[in-house]
């Protein structure tokens, strides 16, 4: 079982370190060739790949098979954009907002759950933005917050489970 998971809104591919190839009870030996030689992250840097697999995983009711992409400066997993819509964790219209109408009905229902005070104007004014800004820290506190080691937490949910695929 892998522990050590995060969903990765941003990325294309999903990628793991060692460390889930050995919690998962397998070796190099074990994965196919990668599609690609280098992967690249946060458009910068580029990480080795030593092959892939893919694996079946489970998350709360829901169940994929995703591809993995292993790569040894990796610690733990990030998971991609499409497998995090093919999970549940993000919605099948992502990175589309959720509320894409703007019918009456819609905007009310987002201005009621709203933690602004108030409708946004069209063209704020740079207080306003900071005021903005302050009130989205303030209520989702826990997601701009970094542990002591300086990374962001580990999302909180059901467990995921990843087991090897048998051959049919």
């Amino acid at each position: 079982m892998v522990r050590n998971a995060t969903p990765d809104g941003g990325a294309e591919v999903t990628v793991a370190g060692v460390d889930v190839l050995q919690a998962m009870g397998l070796t190099e030996r074990d994965l196919q060739s990668a599609k690609f030689d280098l992967v690249q992250a946060d458009k910068s840097t580029q990480l080795l790949s030593i092959g892939q697999l893919d694996v079946p995983v489970r998350y709360g009711s829901s169940a994929a098979i995703i591809t993995v992409v292993f790569c040894p400066e990796i610690r733990g997993m990030l998971i991609s954009w499409l497998d995090c819509i093919a999970l549940g964790i993000l919605h099948h219209d992502s990175p589309r907002p959720i509320f894409s109408t703007q019918s009456s009905a819609a905007v009310s229902a987002v201005n009621e759950t709203s933690i602004l005070d108030g409708p946004v104007p069209e063209k704020p004014s740079e207080e306003q933005i900071d005021q903005f800004r302050q009130a989205i820290v303030n209520r989702y506190r826990k997601v701009f917050t970094r542990e002591k080691s300086g990374k962001l937490p580990l999302m909180k949910g059901p467990k995921m489970m990843m087991t090897k695929m048998t051959s049919a």
